[in-house]
């Protein structure tokens, strides 16, 4: 349509992207969580790096315990796509990650 999109993903997996926060009109950093969450189920590996904030990976290790294989190296957080992530429990440790 002229103001939304429709995707039909079943049975596929998206490609894994590099992305790069930054302030506006970037890439908002309140979305690098979800990316992230993205490029773990994705096919390939993404790096996701953040430019405005600091700590703001604390979501990465509790997405480890549900099976996501992904490695903090500075400020950037490098994303290696599983087919498949599982329940887990979780602590939520970041309004922005956690929602």
């Amino acid at each position: 349509g002229e103001d939304w999109i429709s995707l039909d993903m079943h049975g596929k997996r998206p490609k894994a992207v590099n992305v790069r926060t930054a302030p506006h009109p970037a890439f908002p950093t309140d979305m690098q969580a979800q990316f992230t969450l993205l490029n773990l189920v994705a096919e390939g590996t993404g790096f996701i790096t953040e430019t405005v904030f600091e700590n703001r990976f604390m979501h990465v290790p509790e997405l480890s315990r549900m099976g996501a294989h992904a490695e903090i190296e500075s400020n950037t957080v490098i994303c290696h796509g599983v087919e498949k992530l599982s329940g887990a429990q979780v602590m939520a440790t970041d309004l922005r990650a956690s929602a």
